[in-house]
């Protein structure tokens, strides 16, 4: 990441697969600060949830093409920062 850590996205576009209960499902079980339009660091490249479904989050990898984004399993070399700092 080379020192530098992702800021919030201003405006994102949202995951045809966007399950909308499946994000607060993943805050609640796995106790992690996902939101759309959050940045995240995904095993190692800043990205942004773009949504989730089932019990992954989707996330769009910067500098990868839309049609890129991934469902990562939201605690698998997933850092948040949960306004108190970056953490995994």
């Amino acid at each position: 990441m080379n020192g530098q850590k992702p800021a919030y996205a201003p405006a994102i576009k949202v995951s045809p697969d966007h399950q909308p209960d499946a994000l607060e499902y993943v805050r609640r079980y796995y106790g992690v600060p996902a939101e759309l339009g959050k940045r995240v660091v995904y095993n190692g490249t800043p990205a942004t949830i773009i949504g989730a479904r089932h019990s992954y989050i989707i996330v769009w990898r910067d500098g990868e093409p839309w049609e890129n984004a991934v469902m990562a399993h939201p605690t698998w070399r997933m850092d948040y920062n949960d306004g108190k700092g970056w953490r995994t």
